[in-house]
Order: structure tokens, then C-alpha cells, then sequence
């Protein structure tokens, strides 16, 4: 029943039907990338925390600090968990219940050291 758009400064949530503003969340970093997967949005931020949030209500359901300086990017779901590419060359698993890292695989060869 809604419409999500992010920016670099917060994600806001409008009714589809005449665009009366639903909900908004804007975190205090700027956030990358959103994705949307059975009624939660999960998106990072420029600090490397991965949020996972209501799809209807924007309520915020977890938050992690991945072990990162920089951002972090929520790609794809499977098997009960979140995807994330960090800047730095690591991926990582976040359990899409409570956000654990489950694992976290560092590839020398993305990094721009």
C-alpha cells in the first residue's frame, strides 16, 4: 500500500493511493543502499550499520554495526539471511531475525588500498 524512496539523508514511505506521507526514518549517517524482502527494508548506512525496518510502519526491528569503517550495501536474502558488501571487500551474512553476523568474508582483492 505504499511507496518507499530513500536518499542519502532518510527513507519516507507515502500512500500510493493520493501520496499522503505513511513514515519516514532518517538516521544520523548518510544511508547506501535499501532492500526490500517479505515486508522488512533493510538498508545501510555510510558508517557501516545495517538496519532492518517495517515495511509498514518504518518501525526500525534491528540495527548492527558491521566491523567496518565505511558503508555497507544489503543486496540479496536467502536461507534466513541479509547480504551485505562492504567498501572495504568483505560480505557479509546478517541472520534477517536479529541481525547477527553470521559470517563475514574478506576479499583482498576489492580492496583500493
Amino acid at each position: 500500500d505504499f511507496v518507499v524512496f530513500n536518499g542519502l539523508n532518510g527513507i519516507a514511505a507515502f500512500e500510493r493511493d493520493d501520496g499522503t506521507p505513511a513514515w519516514s526514518f532518517a538516521p544520523s549517517e548518510q544511508l547506501r543502499s535499501r532492500y526490500f524482502y517479505d515486508g522488512t527494508i533493510y538498508v545501510g548506512n555510510n558508517s557501516g550499520t545495517v538496519y532492518a525496518l517495517d515495511a509498514t510502519t518504518g518501525e526500525e526491528l534491528w540495527a548492527v554495526d558491521a566491523p567496518t569503517p565505511n558503508w555497507v550495501s544489503p543486496q540479496a536474502v536467502g536461507d534466513g539471511r541479509i547480504y551485505a558488501g562492504g567498501f572495504r571487500g568483505s560480505v557479509y551474512a546478517f541472520n534477517v531475525d536479529n541481525g547477527d553476523i553470521e559470517w563475514q568474508i574478506p576479499n583482498r582483492d576489492w580492496n583500493r588500498e
